[in-house]
């Protein structure tokens, strides 16, 4: 789409050369992108462009949305196609599990969790944690070595693994039997 500022760039130019083919060769545009923006300059009065027509409708409106995040958090473990499942029961809306995931997406839902221990703000992880960092400026460079450590829980049960996005997972969120 060209500005507006350019599309009266192609209204003066043409004034000037009263060709077509010219003015599209003059500024690297299009024959048709030139005869269209003079047909519609010369009809409307406008170089504006049209409207957008709007595309195909979304799959899940708005009146699904609260069914939705509701059936997610009273039950976060269903998967996509268990919830695609539900919504063909309420509603008689047949979508993909990929559509789902989209509007989750759109939503800001995610499905994924992050565990966060809430002693790792405490005062005596913070003294540890610089006390660590000041012996790492004096260790010696030479005999480090750098290990990718991703953290995860693996005994973490299926109903904690489906949270909304920005939700930690705290270690008081967690069964008695997987607390670390």
């Amino acid at each position: 789409m060209y500005s507006n500022d350019f599309r009266e760039k192609v209204l003066y130019v043409y004034e000037k050369n009263k060709s077509l083919r010219k003015t599209a060769a003059l500024l690297g545009v299009s024959y048709k992108f030139v005869q269209t923006l003079m047909k519609r300059w010369k009809t409307e009065n406008t170089l504006a462009p049209m409207p957008h027509k709007g595309g195909n409708p979304k799959k899940i409106q708005d009146i699904h949305i609260p069914f939705l995040t509701s059936m997610i958090d009273d039950e976060n473990d269903l998967s996509l196609e268990e919830m695609c499942g539900r919504l063909y029961e309420k509603f008689n809306l047949k979508i993909a599990p990929s559509t789902l995931c989209e509007t989750l997406a759109r939503l800001k839902i995610s499905r994924k969790k992050t565990f966060r221990d809430p002693a790792a703000d405490s005062k005596e992880n913070t003294i540890k944690t610089v006390n660590y960092l000041a012996s790492l400026i004096e260790a010696d460079k030479k005999n480090f070595i750098f290990i990718d450590e991703t953290g995860c829980c693996l005994n973490m049960s299926k109903k904690l693994q489906d949270q909304k996005r920005g939700r930690e997972l705290f270690q008081k969120d967690l069964p008695e039997k997987q607390r670390g």
